[in-house]
C-alpha cells in the first residue's frame, strides 16, 4: 500500500523489505494513465509480521515526474504504485 506520493518519490508499506540503495522500477496509476518511473530505495524499516506490521520503504525517483506534480496540484492522489527491484 502506498502511503505518500510526491513528485520526488513515494513511501509505501509492503511485505518484503527492500535494502536502501536498491534500484527499483515501476508504474504509477494516475486515473486512466500509467506513468513509468525508475528510482532508488532511500530508506527502509523492517516490519513485524508477528504483530501484523508491514515493512516500510521510501523511494526517490531518478527524475521528478511532472504528471504527479500536476495531479497533486489538482488535489488528485495517485491510485496505485506498482514497483519491483530492477532498473
Amino acid at each position: 500500500m502506498t502511503t505518500d506520493v510526491c513528485a520526488e518519490g513515494f513511501a509505501a508499506e509492503l511485505g518484503p523489505v527492500f535494502v536502501p540503495g536498491s534500484r527499483v522500477e515501476g508504474r504509477i496509476q494516475l486515473g486512466f494513465c500509467e506513468v513509468p518511473f525508475e528510482g532508488e530505495v532511500t530508506w527502509a524499516r523492517a516490519g513485524r509480521p508477528e504483530l501484523e506490521l508491514a515493512s516500510q520503504v521510501g523511494v526517490r525517483f531518478d527524475q521528478p515526474i511532472p504528471e504527479i506534480e500536476l495531479a497533486i496540484g489538482q488535489r488528485r492522489k495517485p491510485e496505485r504504485v506498482d514497483f519491483a527491484i530492477g532498473g
